[in-house]
């Protein structure tokens, strides 16, 4: 599943202290002393997402030897971990953060404080063109992708976010001449929390559309908060295999 990139961006760290850590999963990492870090900027799927796996293990690959760690604008997200860039001293890819991306085995946030967003959502795109690890069809499942895109979307409504869920919405189309069964399908945001699945048996018809609000309901994410953050975000919606289907970056 991984492939190699560059993701250096020509950053010189070999003069700096490291720290050795081991890989908690895709995006997070544990000090010897126990201290806890989350790599800012990117985040990779958390079991049984479809890449889990594949993606703590490239990361505990990458972080055998000891590592430079460099603070974000923000020290600490709301765990309490300690936000982090991750550098290799020696050897490419030297920025660890962007390696995860551009090998296709985490994806980049808007919502994370980060100065390096520009170029982690440029390595995401090469990894997209090159179709490799969470953007390749073939990694989570079997067969073509289903013809289903996002047409429309109302993530940043008029009002204060939490009185108008209903009015923040995604509107997803049946693109093809046959019915799709999205039975098992979800529409995420670029969080590890934000879900939205699909009822059961659901069928959405040749030409059809069907919204889907931050609301209650049916068709709601139903979390009683907002899910699109105002200064952007990335609607996917993923198939049954785990597969991601349709992309979309929403400026919120």
């Amino acid at each position: 599943m991984p492939a190699e990139g560059s993701a250096d961006f020509d950053i010189v760290v070999s003069d700096a202290p490291t720290t050795a850590v081991e890989a908690v999963d895709g995006d997070s990492l544990q000090g010897e002393d126990g201290t806890s870090y989350r790599l800012i900027g990117i985040n990779a799927p958390d079991d049984p997402e479809c890449g889990a796996g594949e993606a703590a293990a490239r990361l505990a690959s990458l972080v055998q030897d000891p590592v430079v760690l460099e603070s974000g604008a923000e020290p600490f997200d709301q765990f309490g971990r300690h936000l982090v860039y991750a550098f290799r001293p020696q050897g490419s890819p030297g920025f660890i953060n962007a390696a995860m991306v551009e090998e296709g085995l985490a994806i980049a946030l808007h919502s994370q404080d980060s100065d390096q967003v520009d170029e982690l959502f440029a390595v995401q795109q090469r990894a997209r063109d090159r179709a490799v690890g969470l953007w390749d069809p073939q990694a989570c499942g079997t067969g073509p992708l289903a013809p289903i895109e996002v047409v429309d979307s109302q993530t940043n409504p008029p009002g204060p976010d939490e009185d108008v869920l209903d009015a923040e919405w995604i509107e997803v189309s049946n693109a093809g001449s046959e019915p799709i069964d999205l039975t098992g399908w979800t529409i995420r945001d670029e969080s590890t929390q934000n879900r939205f699945r699909f009822p059961p048996r659901f069928i959405l018809g040749p030409g059809e559309r069907v919204t889907v609000t931050a609301g209650e309901g049916e068709f709601g994410f139903g979390l009683g908060a907002p899910i699109w953050n105002n200064g952007g975000d990335t609607v996917l919606v993923v198939d049954d295999q785990g597969r991601f289907v349709t992309y979309l970056a929403v400026a919120g």
